[in-house]
């Protein structure tokens, strides 16, 4: 499965902001839903090469503060992130289903 233009944007810039942290021996959090498992293996090989260790992290949240979360987050100028609801619902649906396909 191909990512989409702005999430494979979205991640690869997230990494760039990233590197210099690496490079000088500093963790980094890399916050993102990492739903696709090409993604976390990226992330993850981004920091071996980077002689750092790849630790997932799941948080929940409450739909409520979430939504109010990525209507504040679209008010910002730039913003690297495709957040926005519509986003989120869908990925809420791949989650659930990937977690049914798994027997959990």
């Amino acid at each position: 499965m191909r990512l989409g233009y702005t999430t494979a944007r979205t991640y690869a810039e997230m990494l760039r902001q990233a590197a210099p942290f690496f490079d000088e021996g500093k963790p980094a959090i890399l916050d993102a839903s990492y739903l696709r498992r090409q993604v976390r293996e990226g992330a993850r090989a981004f920091a071996e090469r980077a002689g750092g260790r790849f630790v997932a992290v799941e948080r929940l949240a409450n739909e409520p503060l979430v939504r109010e979360r990525l209507h504040r987050r679209r008010s910002v100028i730039w913003n690297p992130s495709d957040g926005r609801w519509e986003a989120y619902l869908a990925q809420i649906e791949k989650s659930v289903g990937a977690a049914i396909r798994a027997g959990g």
